[in-house]
């Protein structure tokens, strides 16, 4: 006989979000690759998808209107499930992704990833918070990169321009 899985025959938000800059995939395979994933999880833990969420979108930008909209839709909804491959799809804003926090515990809603399952023990909590730290740590690191880059051309323009 086949375990029940607790999350059963509960609703759930898929949210996907893929950054602008990344080279690897297409806009659609990357939110493609995200929503095959996310619906595999649904149907493992026998959830029904209620709704989709998903955008071309930096994940530094906290004001991104599907993202917007889902948590909005969190504080009335019944569905209390949210799935998404992993929190920096969220934000990678560290003090954002705090106040998501708070309004999933508030509103007592489950977040769901493929690796874990947030809200469910100490070990998902810790889960979370170091994804949180990574997240802030890549956006970082991202701006310092850029940063230099810009730097760098500025560099090469003054130096273009002297011995012209």
């Amino acid at each position: 006989m086949k375990k029940m899985d607790k999350y059963q025959d509960k609703k759930c938000f898929i949210y996907a979000r893929k950054a602008t800059k990344e080279q690897t995939q297409t806009d659609e395979e990357a939110v493609a690759d995200q929503m095959q994933q996310l619906q595999k999880l649904a149907k493992e833990k026998g959830i029904s998808v209620t709704h989709t969420f998903i955008e071309v979108d930096s994940g530094c930008d906290k004001n991104r209107k599907q993202l917007q909209k889902m948590l909005e839709l969190l504080k009335t909804s019944d569905t209390k499930i949210v799935l998404c491959t992993s929190i920096d799809r969220l934000s990678r804003d560290f003090s954002f992704i705090a106040k998501i926090d708070q309004l999933l515990k508030t509103n007592q809603v489950t977040l769901m990833t493929p690796d874990y399952t947030y809200g469910e023990s100490a070990v998902s909590d810790f889960k979370w918070d170091v994804s949180a730290y990574f997240a802030k740590a890549f956006s970082n690191q991202l701006s310092e990169r850029i940063k230099a880059g810009i730097r760098r051309k500025r560099e090469r323009e003054a130096v273009a321009k002297v011995t012209i």
